[in-house]
């Protein structure tokens, strides 16, 4: 009996033991980053805690009452710095925050839950000034978590995911006009810091904006949205985005629709600086395109775009990129005379940009219904010119620039071009008949331009 009662004991004492240990992980955790926000102009309004056996749940109410030490600390993580007009954004905001843990050292996932509770205080001011009966309705949307970001974090592996809480929520504003804002099924997962991500996935089944009255409407939908991001840098990292619809329609009374429908649209953007020299690539499709304008109306499918930016020197681009962080905040003459000297140092170091793909498969345009497109091909390659001073320099950079590029236009396209522009017949005497379209090989090389081999 004895032994089974010091069995149960040591047992007994383990699981204690156990349970203070993953309390402590979590514990710290947090402390850790409340230190942070507590020294960065954000300060612990309210605080309470609840524990149990197994868990232990906290409840925190931030201010943030320095915003400009605040937005200093943001800035650290962020590509660009942070404009004038965000500190009065920030300034008084108050955000809410609920963190539940478990107590097993082996669970190492922290439930956060983030809502922000009121707005900062000129934006509560201004919105009072505009309209009482407005501000008590998103005071009271914000008091009620009705924007709140819900995060599973692991503390070992600083893996997460979590989701936003569906909105579904109309506005009154003055002379009747309202404001309808949706968000549908937003869900998100990634790696890292959460305000220096390595890797950031989301999706969401639909995001939509109307404001609208009795006489008109503009409308926005975003639906079957998902992204991926990874980052190893600022200025080395892949991204991703793809939208099975947008929907943008503009509506007034008397007056016809205008809209714009795209269904599977889809972006690709990276930027490499591992290699000696940077590397940026854009991609961009969408399977269709209606659109209609008030002038014409005009529908595309199979739109591709495909372009490299390559033998970039990495020191120019990123003196380039920091100079252009600043315009936001700085639009001294000062600055503009920096970022022109920064531009001529970049293309003197030379560059090559390649279109492997810049095409449309048809396209409607007003009657002419289901023409085939066009492609285009072009490599443009600048070589390094330690000559350049200015980008007003065109000639010495006509010496040093190499342009070969294909164009091919399908037949009628091009006699629907001619109807509307009829000068362009003239490209007739350079073009290659090529079965149903006409083919334009275009090459530029020591400041003199051919067509298919006839000099301009």
């Amino acid at each position: 009996m004895k032994k089974i009662y010091i069995i149960t004991a040591l047992i007994t004492f383990l699981l204690a033991a156990l349970l203070f240990v993953g309390n402590k992980l979590a514990k710290d955790a947090i402390e850790n980053q409340l230190t942070i926000l507590t020294s960065n102009g954000v300060s612990i309004q309210e605080s309470s805690e609840e524990s149990s056996l197994l868990s232990s749940s906290n409840h925190y109410e931030f201010l943030v009452s320095d915003s400009q030490k605040f937005a200093l600390y943001l800035s650290q993580f962020a590509d660009e710095q942070l404009p004038p007009y965000v500190n009065a954004m920030l300034q008084g905001t108050e955000i809410g925050c609920d963190v539940k843990y478990n107590n097993l050292p082996f669970s190492n996932s922290v439930e956060v839950d983030i809502y922000p509770l009121s707005l900062s205080y000129d934006i509560k001011k201004e919105l009072k000034k505009y309209d009482f009966r407005l501000f008590n309705t998103i005071d009271t949307f914000l008091q009620n978590k009705g924007l709140l970001y819900h995060l599973n974090y692991n503390l070992i592996t600083s893996s997460f995911d979590g989701y936003i809480k569906d909105i579904g929520q109309t506005l009154k504003l003055k002379d009747d006009v309202e404001v309808a804002v949706n968000l549908e099924s937003v869900v998100f997962e990634g790696v890292g810091p959460l305000v220096a991500l390595s890797e950031l996935r989301a999706s969401g089944d639909r995001m939509s904006f109307k404001l609208f009255d009795d006489k008109s409407e503009i409308y926005f939908l975003l639906g079957g949205v998902e992204s991926s991001s990874t980052f190893s840098s600022a200025t080395s990292y892949i991204s991703t985005a793809s939208f099975k619809t947008l929907n943008i329609v503009f509506k007034e009374k008397n007056v016809p629709v205008t809209s714009i429908d795209v269904d599977d649209l889809k972006f690709n953007v990276s930027s490499s600086m591992e290699g000696v020299k940077a590397e940026v690539y854009a991609k961009s499709s969408f399977a269709k395109l209606n659109a209609k304008l008030k002038q014409l109306d005009l529908s595309m499918d199979g739109f591709n775009y495909d372009i490299s930016v390559t033998d970039v020197d990495k020191d120019a681009l990123e003196e380039l990129r920091v100079l252009l962080s600043q315009t936001k905040t700085n639009q001294s003459h000062q600055l503009q005379k920096e970022i022109e000297s920064s531009v001529t140092r970049l293309l003197a170091q030379g560059l090559k940009i390649n279109i492997a793909d810049f095409s449309v498969d048809t396209i409607s345009l007003g009657e002419s219904e289901g023409m085939r497109g066009f492609t285009l091909q072009s490599e443009i390659i600048l070589s390094p010119n330690s000559s350049l001073q200015s980008t007003a320099q065109t000639t010495q950079m006509l010496q040093h620039l190499f342009v070969e590029s294909s164009f091919t236009l399908s037949k009628e396209l091009f006699v629907y071009i001619n109807q509307q522009v009829p000068l362009s017949t003239m490209a007739m005497g350079y073009a290659k008949d090529v079965g149903d379209d006409l083919v334009f090989d275009i090459v530029l090389k020591d400041s003199k331009l051919s067509i298919n081999g006839k000099s301009l």
